[in-house]
């Protein structure tokens, strides 16, 4: 069974906002990424972009792509926890030794400084993999605590002047606090536990959000899916199939046609080697894909551990070409 990384739900949280460079107050539509676990969370305005992946991958990482269409304009954002506080050199390390990596194209006008907290590099990629895109790159790093903040601007095809807007959007990057109910406190700290593979942990917390909300709903659409999904994943990797497959089954009774609930239902099935039940859940999920939520993707039965005692089945790999099919 492979773990589906979470979809980072920023629009339900509180947030008093103060700006990483003073006291400018920050307009209220700006984007919001949240670390699980702090109580904190980046704001930063992209103006005109549009976001096309926002998620936490598998290992942790808070993780944000947008692009301005049309423009050239690209932007990404990443939050990492390590394992100690970050030293204040920390940032300036990391971009020097970037500046001194061989990425396989050449950099030109390769500039390093700082703005307010931020580490700054910035150089030319006049070619990549021998396409010309004379490509502005920027990068901003920052730390708090012992989270490291990765922010990469680009522009395709530039042109001197450009990279005003690069100005202009690290200008509004700010830090915001919080503002959490007691559910959502417990499902940040479920969240957390399940991110870091403490499953034990996460199944208590989730399992007293769930509670809560047969008794009184209060959660999010997306944030109940998520509740469930993760619920019945933490079961289905301690082992307990029997309890995964509940929960599972508790979802599809209220949300039919959430595709990530049929997909984990046919995983447990497969764990359990019953190949038909298994096939009609994952057809299932296929049928319902366009109800994912926004910024997630679908699993690729492929490179799932649940099926690989069918792959060597000629009818199992056809279906699955027919639902999904490779990647060119």
């Amino acid at each position: 069974m492979k773990i589906h990384p979470a979809f980072v739900l920023t629009s339900l949280l509180g947030v008093s906002v103060v700006a990483a460079g003073g006291q400018k107050e920050i307009a209220p539509n700006v984007l919001r990424l949240v670390c699980p676990g702090e109580p904190w969370a980046l704001t930063i305005n992209l103006p005109g972009f549009r976001v096309k992946v926002n998620t936490i991958t598998p290992d942790g990482r808070v993780y944000l792509v947008a692009d301005k269409p049309d423009t050239g304009y690209t932007a990404s954002v990443m939050l990492e926890k390590v394992d100690r506080p970050i030293k204040p050199s920390g940032c300036r390390d990391f971009l020097a030794a970037r500046a001194k990596t061989n990425s396989g194209f050449e950099k030109k006008d390769v500039r390093l400084s700082e703005l307010g907290q931020m580490a700054i590099l910035e150089y030319l990629a006049p070619a990549v993999k021998g396409h010309k895109v004379r490509q502005k790159n920027l990068f901003a790093c920052m730390a708090r605590e012992d989270v490291y903040i990765d922010i990469h601007l680009s522009k395709t095809l530039y042109q001197p002047g450009e990279e005003k807007l690069f100005e202009e959007i690290l200008q509004t990057v700010g830090f915001g606090k919080i503002t959490l109910s007691p559910r959502m406190e417990d499902m940040g700290n479920a969240s957390f536990a399940y991110m870091h593979h403490d499953y034990p942990k996460a199944i208590a917390e989730y399992e007293k959000v769930l509670a809560q909300e047969r008794e009184d709903p209060q959660l999010d659409k997306n944030l109940w899916r998520v509740l469930i999904d993760n619920l019945g994943m933490a079961y289905a990797l301690t082992a307990d199939l029997k309890r995964a497959q509940e929960t599972f089954e508790y979802g599809l009774s209220k949300d039919l046609t959430y595709p990530l609930f049929h997909y984990n239902m046919a995983c447990t099935y497969a764990e359990r080697g019953e190949f038909e039940k298994s096939v009609e859940y994952l057809k299932r999920a296929f049928q319902y894909r366009e109800n994912m939520i926004p910024g997630e993707k679908m699993p690729d039965p492929r490179k799932d551990s649940s099926f690989s005692k069918f792959m060597n089945r000629p009818d199992f790999r056809k279906l699955i070409d027919s639902l999904a099919p490779p990647s060119p």
